[in-house]
């Protein structure tokens, strides 16, 4: 009988460690989901044209034409996907329109940096009414943005 109890006690201290390192490791856990749904509440703004140095240091009109026909060939790519999910459809459709507008904003010989944050706040701004673009995710999109900007920039 002494001997059944030891074993049983040896047994209970086991699960009750068991149970303390699992309860460790579940609070660790529960912490770092509250820290990483806490970090995209509020994501960073997008960068700004402020952030670039000088207006001469971007690339001609030429080479902007270029950029952006080529980035639009790129969306064109994902979205012809035979698979593309509603998120992935209406960022890349919001990029397309962004860069479809700059194009055509470049015919009037706009400031190009005037044209990639007009078309970025419209682009925006359609996106609550527009259903192809109401899953449109404002960190990816800002994301395209600020990789679009640096591809203009030299």
């Amino acid at each position: 009988m002494k001997r059944i109890c030891l074993h049983l006690l040896s047994h209970f201290c086991f699960s009750v460690m068991v149970a303390l390192v699992g309860c460790a490791f579940l609070g660790i856990s529960a912490t770092t989901v509250t820290a990483q749904a806490n970090a995209s509440v509020a994501p960073a703004p997008p960068i700004s044209i402020e952030d670039f140095p000088q207006e001469s240091d971007w690339k001609s009109p030429v080479d902007y034409a270029a950029v952006i026909a080529s980035e639009r060939a790129t969306a064109a790519l994902k979205l012809s996907g035979p698979n593309v999910k509603e998120p992935t459809l209406a960022l890349y459709t919001g990029y397309d329109r962004m860069l479809s507008n700059m194009q055509q904003d470049l015919i009037i010989s706009l400031p190009i940096e005037e044209i990639a944050t007009k078309n970025y706040h419209k682009v925006v701004a359609e996106a609550p009414a527009d259903p192809i673009l109401a899953n449109l995710e404002s960190a990816e999109f800002d994301a395209l943005y600020t990789a679009l900007l640096v591809l203009l920039h030299q």
